[in-house]
This record gives C-alpha cells, structure tokens and sequence, in this order.
C-alpha cells in the first residue's frame, strides 16, 4: 500500500479555529470595567462601572480626545501629557491595584503606531512613593516594531523588556489582554495566545493603575494612541474567555455580586509566647470589600484589613479566629482556624536551619552542606587549602588567588537567607581587617544585576578591625558602608552572628549585641540569587578577602541570644541530611551556535545522587559527573535538542538545549556568537550574555539577528569564552562585523574586545581592559572614528580610516596573550563588505591592562577569559551601532579569511503570505519534498503534525531561509502513513 502525506499551506498569522463553551458570566470576579464612553462635563473623569474606581483626565480640556473608538467612544492620548490614572487607598478592598490580587487580567482594545513610539506605555501600575516598583504593557523599548512590550519589576526585574509575537500596534484596533495567575501569565492579541512567561511574583508597593503613561512621583512614557473598554478582574480568564471578551465585550449594567473567599486563612504549626501571629485573608466579589475579624466568635478591635498581625502573643490569644468579608450585597465567613499558643521549648538549634557548612572537605568542585545538599562551588580552592579553621578544617582564602565560595540559589531553595522576613547568619572568622579595605566576609547579590548587596565585609575607609555593612536595593534606602563599635576583625578568631527579626535587625560579635544601628528591612523582596563567602558574586566575582572563615550556618528564623551564645559554646549541632531534591540546576552548551563539523562542550549541575543521561546517542554520563558536575565534549553534525535525564529510583527529570549548526564556516574559524539562537529583545535572560548594568539588545532584522544597546549609554555586556578562552602564550583572531545607523548623528562610544577583568559595571572598561577598539562618534558628527590604545595609561590613537553610515564593516583582532610583564599584543585590521583588502589600522600594540589590578577586582589574570562590549556615550541613541558575527580563530594561529558571509543589517519586511507552489514524495514515502513562494532573505519554519484532530505542531528541521523568489524543504524522515504540514515564518 502506498504511503501518502496531506500538505496544509499556512498564511502567516492565521491559526486553526477552535470553539469552546463561554464561561458562565464573563463579568464574574469584574474588579473595574471602564468603556470610556462618557466623561465628565468638565473632562475631569470618566466611571468605573464596577466599583467606583473612576480614573482622573489629566490634560484632556475637550472633545478632540474623546473620539469614536472599537465600541463606542474612546480616549485619544496625544503622546506629550495626556492621561488617565487612579491612586488607590489601600486601607480599604476596591480591588485595585490589580497587581494586588494573585490572579487578575487586564484587557483593553488599543489604536495607534508602535513603530517608533519607543517604550511608552499603554496600561501601568505603579507606585507615587517608589519608582521601583512597575508592571508596564507598552510599546516595544526600541520603537522596532508594533508588538506589546512587557515591563515587570519590584526590587528586581522580573520581565525586562519581553515582546510579544504578534502586531498590536499598527494603527488599527486591537485587543490586548493579560491573564496572571501567581506569576504563570498569558498575552492575547485580539483573542489569540500570543506569547506565554513565568515569573517571581513579589508583595507590591504599587498604588496607581494608569493608562497612557506611567504616573509615579511624575508623569512619563507618554503613549500617543486611542484605548477603549479598559477592565481588570481578580481572577485570570481562560482562552475562551478571552476570545468572547473580544467577539462580545462586557454586557453591562454589572449586578453587585456578594463576597466569597479566595483565600482562606490558615493558622501557624508553631506559635509561641512572645512571637506574632500573622493571618490573611483575601475575597473576591463587588468592591468595596470591608473585614473584620473575630475570636471565639467575638469581633476584635481594629482588625479590619484582610490581614489580622498580633504580636507577642500570650496565652490568651489562642482560641478559634474567623474573619467577616462585607459588601454591599452580603457578608460572609471564613473557614475558622485554630490558633494553639504555646510555651517556646528549650533551644533547638535544628529548628528552620537551612543550612550547615563546616568546609571540613573538598568533593570533586564543592564543599558540602550537611543538612539540605545546598553544596558551594569553591573558586580557586582545593583540598590542598584546607588548614586548621576555628573547629576542624576550613579553608584559606586568599585575595591574591581569588578565592570564594559560591552557590547560585534554585527558585525553590531556602536560600538565599534575605529571602526570608527572620533570619540568622553565623559565622566564625580570624581576620585582619587593617590593611584589607572593603573586602566581603559574607554576601549575597545576583549575577543578572548589579542591584542587590547585602554585604559584611572588612572596613571601607581606614584600617579598623570592624564589620563593616553594606545593603543595597532599588527603591531602598542604602545602608551605605556603616561599621560595627567592636572590632572583631583582627587577625583572632571571633563568632559574628547577624540577625533579622521580622525585619529589625542586630549584629552580635563573640555573643554580645553590638551598638551599631541598622534600619529595618524596607518592604519589598530582595532580590538576590546566591550566596558567597569571601567574595561578591555578581556577573563576575570580586572583592575577595584573605583569612579564615569557618562553620557558616544559616536559619530561616532570628535565633534567640540564649540560642546565639549556645552556637558559640557548642557549635552547631549534629543534623540529620534531608533528602536531595531532584533537580537540573543547569545544562548548558557552551555556546548556542557551532559550526557544523565542530565540537561544543555540554556542562550540568544536578542532583549529586542521580545517574545521568543524555540523548542525541551521547548515553549514560554518570561516570562523567562528580559530586552533581558533569561535562563532555561532543562533535556537532546538525542541528538539533539535547536532553539530559535525571534519574533515582523512581524519580526523574529532564533539561532541553537546542545548539544550532551553522554550514560553510571557513576553515580555521569557530563560532563565537552570531545572535540566532535568540529571540528578539534584552540580551539579559536571553542566552548566554552577561548585562549588569545597562540594557543590550537582540534586534531582529527578518533573515538576520543583530545586536545593540537600548540608548542612553552605561551598557555593559559581556559574553564568557568558556572552550575558546584564550590562556596565556597562546595567539588567536577576533572577527566581528558592526554597522553604524544612517539618519543619526547622536554620539557613539563603544569599546569592544577581549578581557579578563571582572563583569562588575561599565566604569571598570573605560580604560585597563585588555586588548579592544574603540568606536567613538561625537555630538553631530557623521563618520565615526576607530581608536586603541597603546601600552598602560596610553591615550587614544585614531585609526587611518573613518567608518561611514549604512556601511557594513568587518574587524579583524590579532591577539597574543603574552605575559602580564610584557603585555598582550594586538592589531588591528579593517575592511568593508564586499571588499577583499583589508586596511591595517594598529600594528603591534600593547593591550593598556594594568597587571597590579585593583583590591576590589584583584590583580590581573593570565587569560583572556570574556568577550566585552561596552556602550559608554551618555547619550547615544537606540541601535545608532551595532554588531553582529563575532568569530575566533582556531589552532592557535591568526586568520585572515571572512569566515562567513555576511547577514543583513537592515530590517527586512515579512512576508503577508505564503503559497505552495509544489510538493513530492518519491515511491515509498521515506522523503518528503515542498516547494513555496517565498521573500528573499525571509527565514521560514516547516511544521509538521500526524493529525489535524487536535494537531500537535512541531518544528521539522532547521529553520530555511529563502534565497530568492522560491524556498523548498525535504523531510528526510517522512515515513508513516500520514503526515500534514504547514509553513510559517519564523519570528
């Protein structure tokens, strides 16, 4: 019987229809529904439908700005100074902010032009009081295109910057909805799925919910558009809903619906004398929502808000809590809970620990933790640096050698500490602080931001014995460098405990309280992801301490002075392990993109108890993983995904990379970066690209990805050589190309090389960077000039040619790492696109990296260990430079070849349609020919699925990229009965 195949042929944007019963009532858990069909007589205001959130006009004088909308009138904004807010009282339940509730929506229709509207915003909330805190639906930060741009941010940046799939934002009506549910979140574009997110849900400040700009202390992001039918509810609606909210909008008048309880409260497993018990509560139904709660039945005094916090409880307190949700329609009670309080036990030194590290041993990269398996990676350390610590063994840390220990925390962990409202840290430590300034005994920060600190560390400014500390984060207050009265640091051991209790926080040293006072935690969550001893780590590691540190444990509770002093005399106590979670903490290739023929490195961190595995007839990898870390170098014929499987007895979990090869790379080249592994939008969280300040950018130009900066200069971007880092005594070539914007005179200073500084900020690369270029352009000038330096403290020398705009450019970089005395030697060659001679720019030059190094990112080391790109113009435009293809030469020889044709640097339109032109199976069905008319230069995806009922589309093959009218593909494993196929183009 032959075989044969079903081909569908797709238009871009279209998806396959589907249909579902509507909800109930769409207007269920409605929070406010504004249509903007009316507005005051004095353009003041226009209703809340719902619960009398009405939002204030602000600079709309007339009816120029209330215009006919998607159905009936809408709002205008003028993109200068118009606008629509609401500041709520959060003393009393209306149900905004929504970013409030753990579940909400936000919908609206919007008409006008994304493109070159950069990063204003259609729907935010926000706060009056903190500029940190924001959840923005815009257009996209750099004007690119029409698709919706989502902000999230409270004390970290949760979403920086995402775009959507699809165009919102063309200058006809389109509905945009959001659907959140505890950080698992949805974006429909007129009714369809558009783009999904996860993201760290974090207890808000926000105030203000506003539409046509941001309103914080001031007004700003100023959207120029119409938007109509606003409405936010406390509940995350379903596809279906969304698809009738579209089809048929919300059906008014709203009838008040009574209170029902969305969250019930829950009473503590252990609550003792003196502590606070701490009781929420949250309703749903017709705002305003009123409280009150009640023991054994009788209402309490003042406790009124949906949550009940009674501190140091007695006795008394125990008994049967319920609380009262009133509206206008009805009340109703919670579920009671009983609240048992009781006599705090004796010291218990298990209770909440998190973790125990005594760093008696060494096993394989880490030390242990011998209560949860938090193990730390140690840095420069071996078991050769184990001397005698304060109990046992520790480790010798050293400043000279970059010592530290690190662990990079899971979503899920304990850990970091300042996660939690009580905690303690304690530590013993034999350090001399004098002579040592502003190194770290104990931190935890991110390696995404250079933001969050909390630091105790040697002295700042004068040879002291004292703690010194340091806490830092956007929308705090900084405690900025404040030293304890005592001096423990001073070359004896001494037992340093900082604790935090239900934010107020104290330092003892050796058992007794010291003077210094430190403020109370600021509200928000600090947004740290790691742990580190010795060191900072953020992108990259620095100020590293010498000395000794010993038994660091950790509890997610305030120990009492009677439990701190029993630590000091008694050590930590003998704990049982809990059992390992499993989990893939990382598996990553070093790098995305490889050429076809050469080999990548795969490198994972898991569960130190679990055999290992991995696809692509790569197998069993136990034997290659110590402790949890594993690696193996693997060829790279095609491309294609790579999962690694977990397993222990009955448990298992996986991780998926997908490295992409890339044909016709000229010999003696390897891939460094190309930028098509990643999907438009902030180079940070999007692949392998270190971003700590500033905000680098993957620009999709259709057949080509580039990348760029965000404007504004303080861009610093780095990306780890990892296999092709380039050790001392060694030679290699750095090729990459660059393109400088027509229509723009706006200044450009970029620095571009190799380094092995720290990743900390962008101060740090204006000069001692190591071997690098750099492209300067000053206010309204057109060419742009290429200058280097010569030798340590040397000053700019320009290059013979200036580059010109709308030109493509390709650089060669002929590196020597030669010794840190001598100094790496690098020159520079230059040619245009297209032409085959190259123009010597600077001829032997030695690289202006200093070797002494500085005390806070130490002495310079011997490889070359990043690729940098720094923007440090204050006032460069978006993408006014950008880069693209940055390859290394193999072999330990320089190169001299283009190692491979050259993308587009401009934008190139995506094709409306697409049609099947023709298709083939050859007898027996093993092969599967396509043939489409195509755009030239346009990237496609075939899809293929094994029925249309219920179809599950997945990606066959690379992505095709036409050259020329036509594009074809060939399955090569078509086999089976039926198959059906579509093609898109690829995003």
């Amino acid at each position: 019987m032959k075989n044969f195949l079903r081909l569908i042929s797709a238009v871009t944007g279209a998806s396959a229809l589907s249909f579902a019963a509507t909800a109930a009532d769409l207007r269920q858990g409605l929070i406010s529904y504004w249509p903007l069909d009316t507005v005051a007589a004095d353009f003041s205001s226009t209703p809340d439908l719902v619960s009398g959130n009405n939002f204030t006009l602000v600079n709309i004088f007339d009816a120029s700005s209330h215009v006919e909308g998607k159905r009936g009138k809408a709002l205008l904004f003028n993109g200068t100074d118009q606008y629509a807010f609401h500041t709520s009282d959060l003393t009393v339940d209306r149900g905004l902010p929504a970013t409030h509730s753990p579940q909400f929506t936000v919908a609206f229709w919007v008409k006008g032009m994304g493109t070159g509207q950069n990063d204003r915003r259609m729907f935010s909330e926000s706060s009056t009081l903190n500029n940190d805190p924001l959840f923005n639906l815009g257009t996209h930060n750099a004007g690119t295109d029409g698709t919706v741009d989502i902000f999230i941010r409270d004390g970290g940046t949760a979403i920086n910057h995402a775009h959507g799939l699809k165009t919102a934002l063309d200058d006809t009506w389109h509905h945009v909805a959001w659907t959140d549910s505890n950080g698992v979140a949805n974006l429909y574009v007129d009714g369809q799925l558009d783009s999904s997110y996860t993201y760290g849900r974090r207890t808000t400040q926000i105030d203000t919910t506003s539409i046509g700009a941001i309103l914080r202390a001031a007004p700003g992001a100023f959207f120029a558009g119409a938007m109509d039918d606003v409405a936010i509810w406390d509940r995350a609606l379903s596809a279906e809903e969304v698809q009738t909210l579209v089809t048929t909008g919300i059906t008014t008048p709203v009838a008040p619906t009574a209170p029902s309880f969305s969250q019930q409260p829950v009473a503590p497993t252990e609550l003792w004398v003196g502590k606070t018990l701490t009781l929420t509560a949250s309703a749903t139904g017709s705002r305003p929502i009123s409280y009150q709660w009640r023991k054994n039945g009788t209402p309490i005094p003042d406790a009124t808000s949906a949550q009940l916090i009674i501190s140091n409880v007695q006795f008394s307190d125990s008994g049967a809590y319920t609380v009262v949700a009133q509206n206008a329609v009805s009340s109703v009670t919670s579920n009671p809970v009983q609240v048992t309080v009781g006599a705090e036990p004796g010291p218990n030194l298990t209770n909440d620990l998190v973790a125990y590290y005594p760093f008696e041993e060494v096993q394989g990269t880490k030390t242990p933790d011998k209560f949860r398996g938090y193990d730390m990676d140690l840095h420069n350390l071996t078991a050769a640096d184990l001397v005698p610590g304060k109990n046992g063994n520790t480790f010798q840390l050293s400043n000279a050698k970059k010592t530290m220990i690190t662990r990079v925390h899971g979503t899920n962990d304990f850990l970091p500490i300042n996660k939690h409202d009580s905690f303690t840290i304690s530590f013993w430590a034999n350090v001399m602080g004098p002579g040592q300034t502003d190194l770290r005994l104990f931190s935890e920060a991110s390696t995404t931001s250079t933001d969050p600190l909390f630091n105790l560390g040697t002295d700042n400014t004068s040879d002291s014995g004292q703690v010194d500390v340091y806490i830092r984060r956007s929308g705090w207050t900084t405690f900025d460098h404040v030293d304890t009265t005592l001096e423990p640091l001073d070359g004896a051991w001494h037992h340093i405990v900082f604790v935090q209790d239900a934010g107020q926080r104290a330092i003892y040293i050796d058992g007794v309280r010291d003077q210094i006072a430190i403020p109370n935690k600021q509200a928000g969550v600090f947004p740290a992801n790691n742990t580190s001893i010795g060191a900072i780590f953020r992108a990259s590691p620095s100020h590293w301490v010498t000395g000794l540190i010993d038994e660091v444990a950790l509890w997610k509770r305030a120990l009492t002075v009677s439990e701190i002093n029993k630590v000091m005399l008694e050590g930590v106590p003998s704990v049982t392990a809990q059992p390992l979670p499993m989990e893939v903490r990382s598996f990553r290739a070093d790098y995305p993109v490889v050429a076809k023929g050469d080999t990548v490195t795969l490198r994972w961190d898991v569960t130190k108890d679990a055999s290992v595995s991995i696809n692509q007839g790569i197998g069993d990898v136990t034997s290659r993983t110590t402790v949890g870390i594993g690696s193996i170098t693997v060829p790279v014929t095609q491309s294609g995904a790579y999962t690694l499987t977990i397993t222990r007895g009955q448990q298992s979990t996986n991780a998926t990379i997908n490295i992409q090869a890339v044909d016709g790379l000229a010999q003696g080249w390897r891939v460094l970066e190309n930028f098509e592994a990643y999907n438009a939008g902030p180079v940070l969280g999007n692949g392998y690209w270190k971003n700590p300040e500033g905000a680098g950018n993957i620009r999709d130009l259709g057949p080509n990805n580039v990348f760029g900066f965000d404007g504004g200069g303080g861009d610093l971007t780095a990306l780890q050589l990892n296999s092709q880092e380039l050790i001392e005594g060694r030679r290699s070539t750095l090729f990459f190309r660059t393109h400088i914007a027509t229509n723009d005179v706006t200044p450009i200073g970029v620095n571009v090389g190799l380094t092995e500084r720290p990743i900390r900020g962008t101060g740090d690369f204006a000069q001692d960077v190591g071997p690098y270029i750099r492209f300067e352009r000053l206010q309204d000038e057109e060419a742009v000039w290429v200058q280097a330096r010569n030798g340590v403290g040397g000053v700019y020398d320009l290059g013979p040619v200036q580059l010109t705009a709308g030109k493509v450019y390709n650089f060669w970089i002929d590196i020597q790492n030669d010794t840190l005395e001598a100094g790496d030697k690098y020159t520079v060659y230059m040619a245009e696109e297209g032409q085959a001679a190259r123009t010597l720019m600077f001829d032997q030059y030695i690289a202006d990296r200093n070797p002494a190094g500085s005390p806070d990112l130490g002495a310079a080391g011997t490889n070359l260990t990043h690729l940098v790109v720094v923007a440090n113009a204050a006032s460069q435009s978006v993408n006014a430079i950008v880069f693209d293809d940055f390859f290394m030469s193999s072999n330990n020889a320089f190169a001299s070849s283009v190692p491979l044709a050259a993308g587009t640097f401009v934008p190139v339109a995506q094709p409306t349609t697409i049609r099947i032109t023709s298709f083939s199976a050859p007898a027996g069905g093993a092969s599967f020919t396509l043939s489409w008319a195509a755009q030239n230069g346009a990237r496609y995806n075939v899809m293929k699925a094994t029925t249309l009922q219920n179809p599950q589309w997945t990606q066959v093959g690379a992505t095709v990229t036409a050259n020329g009218a036509t594009a074809s593909f060939t399955d090569a494993n078509a086999g089976g009965r039926m198959g059906f196929y579509r093609v898109t183009v690829a995003p």
